[in-house]
């Protein structure tokens, strides 16, 4: 595909997804640089330790997997995933966190696999990654984490026990596994105006514009302070009285409302009730006659008057407005789908050996 040549770093897709200081430090585990010996006959064997305070086993390390020369560890899979296992444990409990653990532990082993099937596709082919576009990568990696720095680079690297080596190590990999990804992927992604057209065709009511207000709105200060919170609420009547008179709206609210479009005459233009307003004045709005002006809302420490201006129902929204949502769903998962056929021809003729979970 490549040949004995330089990859060319100004391809427009070369720096797909870059990774994250986290995944450049964190996310690869330890067998940075490539290829481990395979150590006999107890290397797919756990380590283990006793809690003291549940007397349960818990997994140090161990090999979760050999693909081809490399050995992934157990301690390399629960390093890149334990991020996803911390949200895991906020959210789920018994067997049902165990089961979501070990899917968990199953998507990042699987992760590493691939990641090891491409380096070796990259060696077999014989490409070149230039070192100036590792030092390129790394200089950006400077300005993006630690503000241009490099004296921040080295202490996180000390932190994390890695020497610049190690990190020239990942990055390169990271280049690798950009631009084979990018060749051998990303390239042949394609979506037709067709199949985005059938898609909102047949999906209509995934993509509903919701009901629309065109409000305003003024805001008064509630003071905690009884006299002065009894002259605020009667400014406020004041208010009502002589918008429902005819006194021009905008006007009101740049003179009294405390509120953030108070420069704009309380103008909030058109607006989602639900994800812009309170409940309470959800409640409120959704009874007003256009141009109807509300009476006075007393929410906690401030007082409202809306006027809603115009209503727009909830109604399917037009082809040409969700038509690039509904080409970069269909495009991602194109990727995804041409991405598991490379990895399945790759594992064709590789060596790939699995080991049981180590909570089996």
């Amino acid at each position: 595909m490549f040949g004995n040549r330089e990859f060319n770093i100004q391809h427009p897709t070369f720096n797909i997804q870059r990774p994250s200081w986290d995944c450049l430090v964190l996310g690869v585990g330890r067998s940075i640089t490539g290829k481990a010996l395979l150590c006999g006959p107890l290397v797919a064997c756990c380590i283990l330790a006793v809690s003291a305070d549940a007397g349960e086993r818990v997994v140090l390390d161990g090999v979760a997997a050999h693909v081809n020369s490399h050995v992934v560890t157990v301690a390399e899979v629960a390093e890149l995933v334990e991020p996803v296992n911390r949200q895991l444990r906020n959210t789920y409990a018994g067997d049902e966190l165990k089961a979501k653990l070990r899917a968990a532990f199953d998507d990042a082993l699987e992760s590493l696999v691939a990641r090891y099937l491409i380096l070796d596709a990259y060696e077999e082919q014989e490409g070149k990654i230039p070192e100036w576009a590792v030092d390129r990568r790394i200089e950006e990696i400077v300005e993006e984490t630690c503000n241009g720095d490099r004296s921040v680079l080295m202490a996180k690297l000390a932190r994390d026990r890695m020497s610049f080596e190690d990190l020239r190590a990942r990055v390169r990999e990271g280049i690798i596994i950009s631009v084979m990804r990018s060749e051998s992927v990303t390239k042949n992604v394609s979506v037709s105006p067709q199949a985005v057209h059938d898609v909102y065709v047949e999906n209509k009511a995934r993509y509903m514009r919701p009901e629309m207000l065109k409000l305003r709105m003024i805001v008064l200060d509630l003071p905690a302070d009884d006299a002065e919170a009894a002259r605020a609420r009667q400014q406020a009547e004041g208010a009502v009285k002589r918008l429902r008179a005819g006194a021009d709206f905008g006007m009101t609210a740049k003179k009294m409302s405390k509120g953030a479009k108070a420069a704009d005459g309380g103008d909030w233009g058109w607006v989602e009730p639900g994800e812009t307003l309170r409940p309470e004045l959800v409640k409120v709005a959704a009874g007003l006659a256009p141009t109807e002006i509300s009476d006075v809302i007393e929410l906690g420490e401030q007082l409202y008057i809306l006027k809603v201006d115009g209503r727009r129902g909830a109604a399917a929204a037009p082809f040409d407005e969700v038509q690039s949502r509904i080409a970069r769903q269909l495009r991602q998962k194109e990727f995804e789908r041409l991405f598991r056929a490379w990895i399945k021809r790759l594992k064709k003729t590789a060596y790939i050996k699995v080991f049981a979970h180590p909570s089996s």
